[in-house]
């Protein structure tokens, strides 16, 4: 549920980089267990629950990092140029886009609605064995 309440922060955000900030948020909520290399762990677990394909995966995983690299930067206070205007874009857009994918498995997948309601062991279990699958 704190997914949810994060997806629609974003979409009624007023400004990009607080819509990114919180996509970024509530792929939090979903995927991480702990803050260690958190961007990384955000990016490989999205990817390795979205994708089959290592070349989508790859893609899924660039798209996360640049995303939380956004968010960092926008919660930290840093000034984003007007000429980065479109990254912001293209960063909500794809995080958007990812967090659909994400919620569609979620609610179509008996196992994965499970995992997500357990605890962080049983989160982290599950993406061990993606990850090696």
């Amino acid at each position: 549920m704190r997914a949810f309440y994060w997806v629609q922060a974003g979409r009624s955000a007023a400004g990009i980089g607080q819509r990114v900030a919180c996509f970024c948020t509530a792929l939090e909520s979903l995927f991480a267990t702990s803050s260690v290399e958190l961007t990384h762990q955000l990016a490989e677990r999205t990817a390795i629950f979205l994708a089959e394909e290592s070349n989508r995966r790859e893609e899924i995983y660039r798209q996360v990092k640049r995303a939380y690299g956004v968010r960092s930067k926008v919660i930290h206070g840093e000034v984003i140029r007007q000429s980065r205007t479109s990254e912001l874009i293209m960063a909500s857009q794809e995080c958007d886009g990812l967090l659909r994918e994400v919620i569609q498995k979620v609610v179509g997948d008996r196992e994965a609605r499970a995992t997500f309601d357990g605890t962080n062991d049983r989160i982290d279990r599950y993406f061990l064995q993606l990850l090696f699958k």
